[in-house]
């Protein structure tokens, strides 16, 4: 799987902290989720969106249990966060 790290800003390792703290998930997992959210731009994305959007837009629907990350594509992350 492709890793973006180097592309992280502050700003957005902030933002995973907050919604880590917020939500009680572990902020190892919604990393995962955000750099999965990031290989997955590549295999298609909406014009003008970037990689950083698609990743922390991917890290929202799975903190809000989106049946389309927490019940598919994240299912694996989210049997985690469950224990």
């Amino acid at each position: 799987m492709i890793q973006f790290k180097s592309y992280i800003t502050e700003e957005e390792k902030k933002g995973l902290a907050a919604k880590a703290e917020k939500s009680g998930m572990p902020i190892g997992i919604l990393r995962k989720v955000y750099n999965r959210g990031m290989a997955a731009w590549k295999t298609g994305h909406r014009p003008g969106t970037t990689p950083q959007q698609w990743g922390m837009a991917r890290v929202n629907s799975f903190v809000t249990k989106s049946s389309g990350t927490w019940g598919k594509a994240d299912k694996d992350l989210a049997a985690k966060v469950r224990g």
